[in-house]
């Protein structure tokens, strides 16, 4: 099945967008290969974590203020992912509480 095929499928089942999330986690995983997955939303001066692959260390819900950071610049200004191989562009993510 093609990439965009699985996802499109993921779209079609019940338990959004928990359903959605997990197809796209295990894509990323297996097509490109990744230790943690976290989707995180802006809520505001906040940005919180939507979704992860890792709930113990990682919890959904986590919060942290949104500060002029090399990271939010990339991720929320210019729309990029961030990946730990571009980190030396960027200084990283502080750690969101949970």
């Amino acid at each position: 099945m093609q990439i965009t095929e699985r996802l499109y499928a993921a779209m079609q089942q019940p338990g959004q967008p928990g359903t959605f999330f997990d197809a796209l986690d295990a894509l990323i995983r297996d097509e490109v290969g990744h230790i943690l997955f976290t989707l995180l939303a802006v809520d505001g001066k906040e940005v919180v974590r939507i979704y992860t692959s890792d709930a113990v260390h990682y919890p959904v819900s986590g919060r942290k203020p949104m500060g002029d950071t090399p990271w939010g610049r990339l991720v929320i200004d210019d729309r990029k992912a961030f990946s730990p191989r571009i980190r030396k562009a960027c200084a990283g993510p502080s750690s969101i509480t949970s």
